[in-house]
């Protein structure tokens, strides 16, 4: 608002200014009868407060959510390299709002439920969900605000991304919550229960009418987008990689960079990763071509089980298959242009020894030098349960990392929760 004048009969003139340039369904307006918070300022000069009921505000309920949506503002200027375009950001809890929250820019609108918190009378459950919903909004603003995308086929590159980097956003504004411990877990176990199925479908379809765009609203959109983007972490960066790098990130910043206040399609993304990719992560663990890497595991439904066998005295074998919980029966099965099979980035370790990086690409084996004559030997696949796939390990190997995790192998909590999933969808 510009300039607020009385007028006559007891009404006000207001005027605002001109807003940025933006996709024409994240445009709002509210008229109620609301209150607002204090308002919380960013570094950067963003206003930003929370409205609702009057009754609600005055009790304190809005208060949590302004103070984190101003931290976690802050926090995704850094993560995304670029400050928040406006200059304000309200947030309005609507008692009866059939969506959990819609991302329009500069006015977040979500049910009471996703926005307000009561400290004397809500759970810690009322609290994990405020903040984790904020956090999923606020990235919008960024990734589908900021940069769009140019049709609904590419819908899981708005929700996938908001899914992913509502992870982090919680974690920076609640460290001691230690958040992301439980990201494998909650999104893998989502997307498997429907992507285990010949009756899912690939993350990106094609649109061409207003049920399509309903139909991806779904845990294909939101949570394996997400967990596609813990993989690409994984393959830009490595999970255990010293020192730490950001080739991932930088690769966000570029695309934010080159397309905001426009539209992109997901094409655009991969090519900046592919980008990244090769300036920094090719002579580490081998040249790839990124765009491709990512259209087997967008433009396919489904997902790998890479399979360890023995080979030899000395080498171990990787290959690959899809999963499906029942693959005796793929009658009326969809085709897909990669025949189901996946350029899947594999981390492993053997015993005690550094974790390595290796492409299993399609059609194709890939063999990994191992001491059979060593009893204590072990190799386990998939660190930190960052790949989106399942591991099934020959009887002898299971065993020998079955003893290992008996003795003094630790385990990091998404590692055995990613353990415990594939115990849940192939039954070992």
């Amino acid at each position: 608002v510009q300039e607020k004048t009385a007028v006559e009969d007891g009404w006000t003139k207001f005027k605002f200014g001109t807003s940025v340039k933006m996709s024409t369904y994240l445009l709002a307006f509210i008229v109620a009868d609301f209150k607002c918070t204090e308002v919380y300022t960013t570094n950067n000069g963003c206003k930003v407060r929370t409205c609702g009921r009057p009754d609600a505000i005055d009790a304190g309920a809005g208060d949590y959510s302004a103070e984190k949506s101003r931290d976690i503002i802050q926090h995704y200027e850094a993560f995304y390299g670029t400050d928040f375009p406006l200059k304000k950001m309200d947030s309005v809890a609507v008692p009866d709002f059939s969506a959990g929250a819609m991302e329009n820019w500069g006015l977040i609108l979500y049910r009471e439920t996703a926005l307000l918190y009561d400290n004397e009378k809500d759970t810690y459950n009322n609290k994990a969900r405020v903040n984790t919903v904020i956090a999923h909004e606020l990235a919008h603003q960024w990734f589908g605000n900021l940069v769009t995308m140019e049709w609904w086929n590419d819908l899981w590159l708005n929700e996938g991304f908001a899914s992913y980097v509502e992870w982090i956003g919680t974690t920076k504004s609640e460290p001691t919550w230690n958040y992301l411990d439980f990201q494998t877990y909650s999104d893998k176990s989502r997307a498997y229960s429907i992507d285990s199925y010949m009756s899912s479908r690939p993350t990106s379809i094609d649109v061409s009418k207003p049920d399509d765009i309903t139909a991806q609203f779904d845990s294909i959109s939101y949570s394996k987008g997400s967990a596609l983007l813990v993989q690409a972490k994984m393959f830009m960066d490595g999970t255990r990689s010293e020192p730490k790098t950001e080739n991932f990130e930088n690769a966000i910043r570029k695309y934010v960079e080159t397309h905001q206040y426009n539209n992109a399609i997901q094409e655009d993304l991969y090519k900046k990763l592919h980008e990244v990719y090769s300036e920094n992560r090719a002579s580490v663990v081998g040249d790839m071509n990124i765009v491709e890497v990512m259209n087997t595991w967008t433009l396919q439904m489904n997902f790998p089980v890479v399979s360890v066998r023995r080979y030899s005295d000395e080498l171990i074998v990787l290959s690959q298959r899809r999963f499906l919980i029942s693959d005796s029966d793929t009658s009326g099965d969809k085709s897909s242009p990669y025949g189901y099979q996946w350029y899947v980035p594999v981390e492993y370790q053997i015993s005690d020894g550094d974790v390595q990086f290796a492409w299993l690409k399609p059609h194709s084996t890939h063999l990994i030098h191992f001491n059979y004559s060593d009893p204590n030997a072990f190799i386990r696949l998939n660190i930190e349960s960052a790949g989106y796939y399942v591991v099934d390990y020959d009887y002898d190997l299971t065993e020998r990392l079955r003893t290992a995790i008996k003795g003094s192998l630790d385990l990091s909590v998404p590692e055995v929760q990613g353990m415990l999933l594939f115990a849940k969808f192939y039954g070992s």
